[in-house]
């Protein structure tokens, strides 16, 4: 009785070592295609902002011809418009980070973050940060006379934050302000800027180090 019992249990184990294994492939599995799709999602943003053309029929402007030169036809072109038109350049933002979430869901890590909730905020007020202070220095410093952007480098977001920041600090005290905002979204993000000197540095000596 007592071997009939060991030999069920010893089954009963196997049955779930395999269950579990089958579990963990059919996981990877899935994970690997949200990896192909936040992929493809990001590798569209990307060609869609790329090709942004002035010519193309878009949220902020109205054109003569109804042909489309965005890649991404009319949705593509509507999205370049619009992200252009609010977050100027840091509209590539955006296939970055939808990248980045793909790579996180690949690797499993989506699950851990959305589990803890003072991580999730962290990450959406570096977010916000960010960009608000990235778009406020384009919008300040890389001003482009002419540029084909409906709201030029830093967007609408950056146009407004920057001059009220200039009316308030003038623009090097803004630039100043926009600076160390950036630098505080950055390093909420995850991103670590004294390793990332720390990174550069050891790289620059090892370059050197093998010119001599």
């Amino acid at each position: 009785m007592a071997r009939q019992i060991s030999r069920s249990g010893k089954k009963a184990d196997v049955i779930e070592a395999k269950v579990d294994k089958f579990s963990s492939k059919q996981k990877r599995g899935l994970r690997e295609v949200a990896l192909i799709l936040y992929g493809t999602v990001a590798i569209f943003f990307f060609v869609a902002l790329y090709t942004y053309s002035l010519k193309d029929p878009a949220w902020s402007h109205s054109t003569v011809s109804n042909d489309v030169l965005n890649a991404g036809g009319k949705f593509g072109a509507w999205f370049a418009d619009i992200t252009y038109f609010i977050f100027g350049y840091f509209a590539y933002l955006f296939p970055v980070l939808v990248m980045l979430a793909g790579w996180k869901a690949f690797r499993g890590q989506g699950q851990r973050n959305a589990s803890n909730g003072g991580s999730v905020f962290l990450l959406t007020i570096g977010l916000f940060l960010t960009v608000a202070s990235g778009t406020g220095i384009a919008a300040l410093h890389f001003y482009v006379e002419g540029s084909d952007l409906p709201a030029n480098s830093g967007g609408l977001l950056g146009t407004q934050i920057s001059q009220l920041l200039v009316e308030v600090f003038n623009p090097t005290g803004a630039t100043l302000v926009l600076l160390a905002l950036l630098l505080t979204g950055v390093r909420l993000l995850g991103v670590s800027w004294l390793q990332l000197m720390d990174l550069v540095g050891r790289f620059l000596v090892t370059r050197f180090m093998r010119l001599k």
